[in-house]
């Protein structure tokens, strides 16, 4: 349960049953300086729209460069503030990079080529390659 949820469970508390404060505090398992002291944090929605939006246009732009664009905005907000918002709302991006460039995922996709599978063509492919000197083997099957 956060904070400010059991900060009004315990004034509940004690209106309805007048508990002293340690009391009340000690119900929920509360230190009693917790109890005063008040989130001074801002709201970060507005923050939180405008990276969701730079994100969704610069796809391939991770909480760096969406931190400079912000500042060249003009916000305020530090690296550390939009790379928490950035994560929780889990647009980080893959540290590795694929195997197959991005080339591959455009290529045509059918699995027949001219009557004949991809596989074979492939199987063609590395029997005639001039480092192969085996091309007998390829055909064996």
């Amino acid at each position: 349960m956060c904070c400010s949820r059991k900060r009004t469970l315990v004034d509940e508390l004690r209106d309805h049953y007048r508990v002293s404060l340690t009391k009340a505090c000690e119900l929920f398992r509360m230190s009693r300086s917790l109890y005063g002291n008040r989130s001074v944090a801002s709201d970060s929605s507005v923050l939180l729209e405008r990276i969701k939006e730079i994100a969704a246009t610069r796809i391939h732009y991770g909480y760096r460069r969406v931190h400079i664009m912000l500042l060249r905005e003009s916000w305020k907000d530090n690296h550390k503030r939009v790379y928490r918002l950035y994560r929780a709302e889990g647009l980080s991006l893959r540290h590795k990079r694929p195997k197959r460039n991005k080339s591959a995922r455009l290529r045509v996709r059918s699995r027949q080529v001219a009557g004949r599978s991809v596989r074979v063509l492939l199987r063609i492919r590395r029997a005639h390659h001039p480092r192969n000197r085996t091309c007998e083997r390829a055909f064996s099957n």
